[in-house]
């Protein structure tokens, strides 16, 4: 053990590690020394990883969970937890385990309340966090209330309102239509009714929501859940006849329709069973009439779409044909060409024969491409033109992209024998294929 303590302090202390590596090492000797079971060494090791990274929200986290499982001192944890939150206020978590942390120490309400104000006043990367912390400073308060014997001093409801009211404040307008805000709202009506014993204020939390999020639909069933659970029946009747006729998200229209149908049926008389139906019915006619008319428009887009998929997959299907013919084998080439004389001293006897011949019909044998003006280049000798019919085509790539027929003309000067240069381009583009038949 005492060589793997040696070993671990070796690889911490060395210079040569980047700030990476050296956190990795603290986090492995960390384990090993967890492993060991002594609190006192895990304990003096973060404190040594936390010299060196001080602003590590990571390590933070991991030192205060180990702290809360193991040690569970007072003074000790409340200590670490302020320096935490000191060095990384950005972190919502932190903020909340420090509270739950006073709540176990029994803080006074003074300092968990300062601490909370505290908390308000960082910024947070998401809303999320700020409901977290407004969450958790209610829970302390309401376990406070129902549990004051416990604790010095006696708490009062309306602190949790008026929390819950800044919760709202903060949040309605940022995480409208989600369910954290859900989650908040349902919760003030829960405690207004169970703890303020207020009825009238559970349902005006919900009435506030509605205002905010009235196309979420999930706000609509927590309300009327809640007022069936409470045995409201006539009270649940009325908020399916507010909000049946209401445009859900998704298929959320027909499920209120059909909750509705459902609720009757379990709580309703007959009158009231068919008084929905009388409502429902229209209303789904309605709902399937405006989906086939959706569907019915989407299906010329997918029509168009298809369409033009076919059309381009014809144009990169001739295309890739044009390629292939492009890169046909000598042979194959040679098949459709003019057939060359079988014996080569007959080639110097049609040399002039054919020249005649040549310049008549070569415009009708070059390409668009060409220039306007061909004349048969000249031999290297002065004085001497040759003249030839395309009785032989070379194909020849890899050129400049930026290489133009004078280009090409000009190289080939010396050779002389050349009627006829054709450079490839790109159909689409217009641009050079960097090969050319000669």
């Amino acid at each position: 053990m005492c060589n793997a303590r040696a070993h671990l302090e070796e690889q911490i202390s060395r210079q040569d590690l980047s700030d990476s590596e050296k956190f990795q090492q603290y986090m492995i000797y960390l384990k090993y020394e967890q492993s060991s079971g002594d609190p006192g060494r895990v304990q003096l090791l973060y404190e040594r990883a936390i010299t060196d990274f001080p602003v590590s929200s990571d390590l933070w986290l991991d030192y205060t969970q180990y702290l809360d499982k193991t040690l569970k001192v007072g003074n000790v944890v409340r200590d670490v937890y302020s320096r935490a939150t000191k060095n990384c206020p950005w972190v919502g978590e932190l903020w909340v385990r420090s509270l739950l942390s006073l709540e176990r120490s029994r803080a006074s309400e003074e300092e968990i309340s300062t601490v909370f104000e505290k908390s308000l006043l960082c910024a947070f990367s998401t809303f999320e966090e700020y409901l977290d912390l407004f969450l958790t400073r209610i829970d302390g308060l309401r376990r406070r209330i129902l549990f004051s014997g416990e604790v010095e001093g006696v708490l009062d409801y309306s602190l949790i309102r008026e929390t819950f009211q800044r919760a709202s404040d903060y949040l309605s307008e940022q995480m409208k239509n989600t369910d954290g805000l859900l989650r908040l709202y349902a919760y003030w009506a829960h405690l207004e009714q169970s703890m303020g014993k207020d009825m009238v204020s559970a349902r005006g939390v919900w009435e506030r929501l509605l205002k905010i999020s009235g196309a979420m639909l999930e706000a609509w069933q927590s309300y009327i859940s809640m007022e069936i659970e409470l045995d409201h029946i006539n009270e649940a009747r009325s908020i399916y006849k507010r909000c049946y006729s209401k445009r859900f998200t998704g298929t959320g229209s027909e499920d209120i329709c059909h909750a509705w149908l459902r609720f009757e049926r379990e709580y309703g008389t007959l009158e009231d069973f068919d008084h929905s139906v009388q409502k429902v019915t229209p209303r789904l006619e309605e709902l399937r009439l405006f989906r086939s008319q959706q569907e019915s428009k989407s299906l010329p887009e997918s029509a168009d779409q298809k369409e033009h998929s076919v059309k381009k997959t014809g144009r990169e299907k001739r295309k890739s044909d044009s390629n292939i013919s492009y890169e046909q084998s000598p042979a194959k080439r040679q098949k459709h060409a003019p057939q060359k004389p079988k014996k080569v001293h007959d080639k110097e006897k049609r040399q002039v024969q054919n020249l005649a011949e040549e310049n008549e019909g070569r415009e009708t044998k070059q390409t668009v491409e060409e220039q306007p003006k061909k004349q048969p280049i000249k031999d290297a000798v002065p004085g001497r033109t040759k003249g030839f019919t395309d009785e032989c085509t070379a194909f020849l790539s890899n050129i400049n992209l930026k290489a133009t027929y004078e280009d090409l003309r000009r190289f080939f000067s010396d050779v002389g024998g050349v009627s006829s240069i054709r450079i490839l381009h790109d159909k689409f583009t217009g641009k050079s294929r960097v090969s050319f038949f000669l």
